[in-house]
């Protein structure tokens, strides 16, 4: 992933994904079964515009949660995002998601995360996020490059 944001008010991460069609990559960010393999421990989504999603990681106490404010299946994905351990001034924030057919195969994606105020505490949350999504990013390419396969075990009906 590389960050090719415009302004300290957004932030925009691209990188290509050669092992995954777009179909494959758009999956992986809204089946729970898929999910649960590189991002969150507990994933629950309920699909299309206006369905939300619920993610979680029991063990620290952290949940993350929205509403889908695009669902374009292959296309484009975005959503609302606000973690319940944020301060309750926090404003809501908005994720979008492209996947575009890479030239000679694979996707590419692109991340863009928004509202940042200029503050000290809001860049530093948008410099996290750019480190989280480098790290889930990683780990969700290192799926198809490793040894496990989600979308060839789901279809034999062994989800991870």
């Amino acid at each position: 992933m590389v960050d090719e944001s415009p302004s300290s008010d957004r932030l925009v991460l691209t990188g290509t994904f050669d092992s995954y069609e777009p179909s494959e990559l758009f999956a992986m960010w809204v089946v729970p079964d898929f999910l649960e393999l590189w991002w969150p421990e507990r994933a629950e989504v309920h699909s299309g515009v206006n369905g939300t999603y619920r993610f979680s990681w029991p063990g620290r106490g952290w949940t993350l949660q929205g509403t889908y404010t695009a669902w374009e299946p292959k296309t484009r994905l975005a959503f609302t995002w606000k973690w319940n351990h944020d301060p309750a001034d926090t404003p809501e924030m908005q994720v979008d998601i492209s996947f575009k057919p890479h030239d000679g195969g694979g996707t590419d994606l692109t991340i863009m995360q928004w509202p940042y105020r200029q503050g000290p505490a809001d860049q530093t949350s948008r410099d996290g996020h750019r480190e989280g999504w480098m790290h889930f990013c990683m780990r969700l390419a290192g799926l198809r490059e490793g040894l496990l396969n989600p979308m060839n075990e789901a279809a034999e009906g062994t989800p991870g």
